[in-house]
């Protein structure tokens, strides 16, 4: 089974470590740490998402405006169906204060892939209730687990994608890898320098391959999540 390696490899390009780091930053920017207060337990975390998931989603866009807007083409497995990712939690963490812990207060940060809309929603688990729903005007938040578990799905799936990186490979002198298990990835927010790229206004995954002899291949393949297509970094 495909592994999810910790560490970004020294070898990356300028551009995919730039990605990294920008989704760092935004993890330290949308995500402090509350030094005080105790972690959150699984059933706290199941309690702050359910309440933020069941509330209505308050878009300036309807579904359908959203994949009007969108710059990118619509890989066939999405093509006229709801999307299947829908609406993903992305983190919960407890509200940090300057001057009290409230262990009561926690924040949930979800994106609605048929929306294209991000948002903030803080919640109260002491009486269940929803404090405040924040609009957030970036894609580039850091991606869950099912995320980067749906770009590998989709990689996997993709003939061609699968045929340029064991062309990558014999290139480097190397037998071609039989199955996509035996190498592993890494998959983050991918944070484009071109402004006019897809993935600067839609949500996509920057995926690191790395091989048995653990290098890094020179094809990065570049999963837009909103859209269902595979790219690469470096066409």
């Amino acid at each position: 089974m495909t592994s999810v390696t910790p560490s970004i490899p020294s070898s990356l390009s300028a551009q995919a470590l730039a990605s990294e780091l920008i989704g760092l930053i935004f993890g330290i920017l949308f995500y402090p740490s509350v030094s005080l207060a105790a972690p959150l337990s699984e059933h706290e975390r199941l309690q702050a998402g359910a309440l933020a998931s069941a509330l209505q989603w308050q878009s300036t866009q309807s579904v359908s405006q959203a994949a009007s807007q969108a710059i990118s083409p619509v890989a066939p497995r999405l093509a006229g169906r709801p999307h299947p990712l829908a609406q993903q939690t992305l983190s919960i963490e407890r509200n940090p204060s300057k001057h009290t812990v409230d262990d009561t207060q926690v924040r949930v940060y979800q994106f609605d892939y048929n929306r294209a809309s991000s948002r903030l929603v803080t919640v109260s688990l002491a009486d269940e209730r929803v404090l405040s729903v924040l609009p957030i005007q970036s894609v580039h938040l850091p991606l869950n687990m099912i995320e980067s578990e749906t770009a590998l799905q989709w990689l996997a799936t993709d003939h061609d994608a699968i045929e340029r990186l064991r062309a990558d490979q014999i290139r480097r002198g190397q037998p071609a890898f039989d199955q996509l298990s035996e190498l592993s990835m890494k998959a983050s927010i991918f944070v484009p320098t071109n402004a006019e790229h897809a993935c600067a206004v839609e949500r996509c995954a920057l995926l690191s391959v790395i091989d048995k002899e653990n290098t890094v291949f020179s094809m990065a393949p570049v999963i837009n999540l909103q859209q269902g297509t595979v790219s690469w970094l470096f066409p």
